[in-house]
């Protein structure tokens, strides 16, 4: 058996031993996810009314999202909800981090390959729009080379172009003809709009330049990307040393008073570096989603794209809540 070969079996062993670790840990009540049947939340979009600009949105979104697996949680597990639950109960934001292997593309997240390729996804999300016209997707593609070596994977978009041309739904709408997005959700429905987080990207939203990673202080990781794609106000403010700095940019982030067309984006995600395991631990999300809920509900008015980790259906109610003009 070749090393490829046995690959999949090791991390599938090391993944399956983690999950009886987490049960030791008593996380199994912290995972129940709530998925919702509520056609309110799997149409939600439907009741929002052409004219609203996009940046007056408020959107829930969910980072890594197809991060469902981990070894010992040391690469870390972000979602609980696979991507078509998430669908169900109203997530618009789905975030991706590819690695070309064996010239095909799959989800990873660090060291850890989440058991799901990009044409899975992309048959997923098309075939939701197919069916929920009233509804929009952002996605956003990154190229996990980039992250984790420095250095790009060459012929990425042509991977990604092949995968996205190689579906049918996907080719209708998937959106692969325009590097803006859509001022309005009229202009939105149907769709699937691309933020592109690698380099030299054709179409999408070109967010790779101007896409700051961590550096040691909050407030540089808190940025405006201008281009010819748009404008973004961004926190990603993903390492923090304990939950009260998070909660700040994150508040910060809320009360921004963005450009007009400006859109936002409030990364609710945190990996704790102080915490044990230290990374993106179900035990820290359940404690920052209750704090969002509370935070939202403080207030009235659009909060932009909230992307969190472990969402469920109540963290997705807490921000369309604050649709409500």
């Amino acid at each position: 058996m070749s090393k490829a070969s046995r690959r999949p079996i090791v991390i599938t062993a090391l993944i399956g031993l983690g999950g009886m670790i987490a049960g030791v840990f008593g996380f199994s009540s912290i995972l129940d996810s709530g998925v919702a049947t509520n056609t309110h939340l799997t149409t939600w979009m439907s009741e929002i009314e052409d004219t609203r600009a996009i940046n007056q949105l408020s959107l829930p979104g969910t980072h890594n999202s197809g991060a469902l697996y981990s070894v010992f949680d040391i690469s870390g597990k972000c979602q609980d909800n696979d991507i078509y639950e998430q669908l169900q109960i109203g997530v618009r934001y789905f975030e991706f981090r590819l690695q070309k292997v064996n010239g095909s593309l799959r989800v990873v997240h660090g060291v850890s390959d989440e058991s799901l390729t990009f044409d899975t996804s992309i048959s997923i999300l098309s075939s939701f729009i197919d069916q929920h016209p009233s509804e929009f997707l952002f996605v956003s593609i990154i190229d996990s080379a980039i992250k984790e070596s420095g250095s790009a994977t060459e012929g990425f978009e042509e991977s990604v172009k092949t995968s996205l041309e190689a579906n049918e739904n996907a080719k209708e709408h998937w959106v692969m003809d325009s590097l803006t997005w859509p001022s309005t959700v009229g202009e939105a429905r149907g769709k699937i709009h691309q933020l592109s987080r690698y380099e030299n990207c054709t179409f999408g939203f070109d967010a790779n330049a101007g896409w700051l990673d961590y550096d040691d202080t909050a407030t540089g990781n808190t940025f405006d990307i201008s281009n010819d794609s748009g404008k973004l106000h961004v926190q990603d403010y993903y390492r923090a040393n304990d939950l009260e700095t998070k909660q700040k940019e994150i508040t910060s982030c809320l009360e921004y008073e963005q450009e007009e067309g400006q859109i936002k984006i409030n990364y609710t995600s945190a990996y704790i570096a102080n915490s044990f395991p230290p990374s993106y631990v179900p035990s820290i999300s359940a404690s920052m989603n209750e704090w969002i809920k509370e935070k939202l509900a403080e207030e009235t008015g659009p909060v932009g794209f909230m992307v969190g980790d472990f969402v469920t259906s109540s963290y997705v109610e807490a921000v369309l809540a604050r649709n409500e003009i």
